[in-house]
């Protein structure tokens, strides 16, 4: 039973599509064949009076593969060079080790230069000759809200009457905080004279910090990757205050699920809170949880515990689509952060991998484009070939089976698009009919 407090039903709504693919003349092509990430989607609440923690564990879908040929302090040597065009295409962006010991490891990059890449900090081990790295684009403020025309932000004249959007950096404990200034975009609250800020970073795996003004819940529906692998997934935590999106697993589990026994890569337990990490779980829907640390005792084994109480807390749920507030007592480190097995298909009785294209053994499948809020419900847009017969399926993010979500479609051109009803948030495939 999730113990969090409700949000306030009297809220009135208002729709900003925050889409994290990449939206060209061309395809997405995946980097390899073999690519299994889904493309999902969920919807986040910014409510009013509040600042709510929005999780952006989706990934844009525009990344590069590259096998590490060797690791030298934080310089990683790549098998061979990556364009200037996909080097200027990917801007700011971040890895994740996809194969290697350490899959699910992620990390900023400084830069890249032709078969070199440099990481921001020291990457501590956690490469090495042989992995597979994917490198993603982070994403920009102006990016994440360049759909703002579809909703009522409420665009103010300073910090107190307009939306503010804070960007918390851990290594310097400290946050960058933007308003929403009507006629100029996002600017930077210390500094308003330096003008619109959209193009500011929201580095990886940082949240966003949005602090809604007036009197209407403001929804994003985001869209992109379901990041794979998700067995495990390592993030480097500073000394002090951290604030992580902790992407999607499939499905809910606890407190104690995401923190196991890790070795090296484990959290700092004590007998106190003050000797522990204390985390807490912000969900976008119901807020924000309690304070937790885990205990040790007198022997070998741990309990978590909610600050103030007395009892035990490992039966703390923890649910898709989270993000969490991280306090590190102790230096920066990498820490393990426990996932759940993503099977390759939904069970005997639907075969079918989850994957980008939808493509899978026996189905042809076509490209998602994009997926738009729309007041008729949700509008699934995708690549098509003109007389060629679709429908749009969907699937709860828990991975339950695939369903119809539209009736069959025709195509007239090389787009095509249908409105599906309205649904929360899951994963979404196109499928060619094909004659039986």
């Amino acid at each position: 039973m999730t113990l969090r407090p409700p949000v306030a039903k009297f809220h009135n709504r208002c729709f900003v599509v925050v889409s994290v693919m990449i939206l060209g003349c061309g395809k997405l092509v995946p980097a390899r064949g073999d690519v299994t990430d889904p493309v999902g989607y969920t919807t986040l609440e910014a409510v009013p009076g509040e600042q709510r923690v929005l999780p952006l564990g989706l990934y844009r879908m525009d990344g590069i593969r590259v096998p590490v040929s060797a690791v030298s302090g934080n310089v990683i040597s790549l098998a061979w060079a990556v364009s200037e065009e996909n080097v200027s295409r990917l801007g700011s962006c971040f890895l994740q080790v996809r194969e290697g010991l350490r899959e699910g490891v992620s990390m900023r990059v400084a830069a890249i230069s032709g078969a070199s890449l440099t990481t921001r900090f020291d990457p501590m081990g956690m490469i090495q000759a042989g992995d597979m790295l994917e490198v993603i684009s982070e994403r920009t403020v102006g990016g994440i809200m360049s759909r703002a025309t579809q909703a009522e932000i409420n665009w103010g004249t300073d910090p107190e009457n307009s939306d503010l959007i804070g960007i918390w950096n851990p290594q310097l404990q400290e946050t960058t905080t933007l308003f929403a200034k009507e006629g100029v975009g996002w600017v930077d609250a210390e500094d308003a004279a330096a003008g619109d800020r959209s193009a500011t970073v929201v580095p990886h795996p940082c949240p966003l910090l949005y602090t809604r003004r007036g009197d209407e819940i403001l929804s994003f529906l985001v869209v992109g990757a379901v990041p794979m692998p998700s067995r495990q997934r390592y993030f480097r935590v500073w000394t002090g205050r951290n604030f992580l999106s902790m992407g999607v697993n499939p499905l809910e589990g606890s407190v104690a699920d995401y923190f196991q026994s890790a070795g090296v890569f484990d959290i700092q337990s004590g007998r106190s809170a003050p000797a522990s990490d204390v985390i807490r779980i912000h969900d976008w829907q119901s807020g924000v949880s309690p304070f937790f640390y885990r205990a040790s005792s007198s022997g070998s084994g741990f309990e978590w515990r909610e600050i103030g109480q007395s009892g035990p807390a490992s039966a703390y749920p923890v649910e898709l689509f989270e993000a969490l507030e991280f306090h590190r007592r102790g230096v920066s480190k990498f820490v393990r952060f426990e996932g759940f097995t993503i099977p390759t298909s939904l069970g005997p009785a639907a075969s079918t991998p989850l994957a980008r294209s939808s493509a899978p053994a026996g189905v042809e499948g076509a490209e998602l484009i994009d997926v738009k809020s729309r007041d008729s419900g949700i509008r699934v847009e995708w690549y098509s070939e003109p007389g060629v017969a679709y429908r749009v399926q969907w699937s709860a993010a828990s991975y339950r089976g695939w369903e119809d979500w539209s009736p069959t479609v025709t195509a007239e051109g090389e787009r095509c698009w249908v409105d599906c009803e309205r649904r929360p948030g899951g994963l979404i495939r196109i499928i060619e009919e094909t004659e039986s």
